[in-house]
Formats: C-alpha cells, structure tokens, sequence
C-alpha cells in the first residue's frame, strides 16, 4: 500500500531551504534597486513574523488581512499564517472605504498588514477609516 502525504507550506519552504539556502526566491524594488530575496533569508523572515504573530495571540484557523503591494513581504505574510494554521486574505491597494469594510466585516481579521508608503496611496488612512465601524477592530501591522 502505498501512503500519500501532503505536505504544509512550511514543510514545503524548509525543503527549498534546504535543498539550495541561497537561491533567490523573490526580487522586490526599493529606491530604484533591485534587492534579491533568498530562500533562508525568507525562512528567517516567516520564522521572525511566525512568532511575533504567535507572541500576540494569533491562532488556527483565524484570517490574517494582507492589503500590501506585490512584494515579498506578502509571501511571508502567507508562510507564516500557514505555519500556524491561519489563512490569508488578500486586500486590493487600489480598494475603496467601502470595498476594505466589507472585507473587514466579512473576513473579521485578526491582523491587517498595511505598508507605511505606497505610491502616494493612502492605504492606512483607508484602512482606518474602514476599520471605524468593525467590530471587533483588528490589530494593524505597518
């Protein structure tokens, strides 16, 4: 008989990890510089949010809201949820008031990630002002 196993996404990123440390895994832009992102340097980054997220209480099965652009911060957003039995929901940039409280509403996050600085967008301003009326009121990671 033959047994198949399926494996979690952190089970999956410490087998890259292991397999080949420093191959990039992501590219992210900042001030016009391409920064290279590699396997361990990811592990270390989902190891360190895994347990900042675990240190604030956050559990199997809650929803984690990711309203970040494309970068490679959202991937460890992910890895980490997984690692502890969480799931994410991705959040639009270019969503609206309405559009983020429905999610809010809808999803009732935990935890939302936000960038600092955007393209000029005023992602936290939304985000806060969205979050007036949720209940209860997520935690916000900048």
């Amino acid at each position: 008989m033959t047994v198949t196993t399926h494996p979690t996404l952190a089970g999956t990123l410490a087998d890259l990890v292991h397999e080949s440390p420093d191959s990039p895994v992501a590219m992210d832009i900042a001030g016009g510089e391409v920064i290279t992102l590699t396997r361990a340097e990811l592990g270390r980054r989902v190891d360190q949010l895994r347990e900042e997220l675990s240190r604030i209480g956050v559990r199997r099965g809650q929803c984690l809201a990711v309203y970040l652009p494309n970068w490679s911060d959202a991937l460890v957003w992910q890895f980490a949820a997984s690692a502890l039995g969480a799931h994410v929901i991705g959040v639009n940039t270019r969503y609206n008031v309405g559009e983020v409280m429905h999610i809010l509403t809808s999803a009732r996050p935990a935890v939302v990630a936000v960038p600092a600085e955007f393209h000029g967008l005023d992602v936290f301003g939304t985000l806060r002002e969205a979050s007036s009326t949720a209940d209860p009121v997520p935690a916000i990671a900048v």
